[in-house]
């Protein structure tokens, strides 16, 4: 029998979903019941979504969200609907195993292993770190996405917050034109 929706077994992630902003939830990936439920700010359960997986955690772009899934796939959550999986096995097919062989022979083209983390960027793309019995890796990903937030802040007066060299972002990970 499904567990109770108020008794989470190892709520790996946490979201505020802030997409109705009249009406914030906190999403929690229940990973070990193998479900996302939806909660009241007010820490009282509202319901469980339809969908089972390994959900690690959410990320936001919109109206979207995605949640990476150590079930060797990704999905995309639009309201309170997983609308897409992808990067998983074709119907019938299995997962790959876990990394405990580094024979790529023995891993599906184009099919993920353990997705642990994933995030957009402002374009909407995603980003997708797949780890699966392997030390996670963390690389830094900085589109020169960094400005100061204020009144006042504008390209023009940016020397003021970064300095007269007018960098934004880390100079080994941002893009090259940004730097130009």
């Amino acid at each position: 029998p499904p567990a109770p929706i108020d008794s989470t077994n190892n709520p790996h992630g946490n979201w505020i979903d802030m997409r109705d902003a009249n009406n914030p939830v906190l999403l929690v990936a229940d990973r070990g019941n193998q479900r996302i439920v939806r909660y009241g700010l007010d820490d009282k359960p509202i319901e469980v979504l339809e969908g089972r997986g390994q959900f690690c955690h959410f990320q936001e772009h919109k109206d979207l969200i995605v949640v990476p899934d150590l079930g060797s796939k990704v999905h995309i959550l639009k309201g309170k609907q997983l609308v897409s999986t992808f990067g998983g096995p074709q119907e019938g097919g299995k997962p790959n195993p876990n990394r405990t062989t580094q024979n790529r022979a023995d891993f599906v083209p184009g099919q993920f292993v353990a997705p642990h983390g994933a995030t957009f960027d402002k374009d909407g793309n995603i980003f997708v770190a797949d780890r699966g019995g392997v030390p996670d890796t963390v690389k830094v990903l900085d589109f020169g996405l960094v400005r100061h937030f204020g009144p006042n802040a504008t390209d023009a007066n940016l020397p003021e917050f970064v300095g007269e060299a007018g960098i934004v972002g880390t100079p080994n990970f941002i893009a090259p034109e940004s730097i130009q």
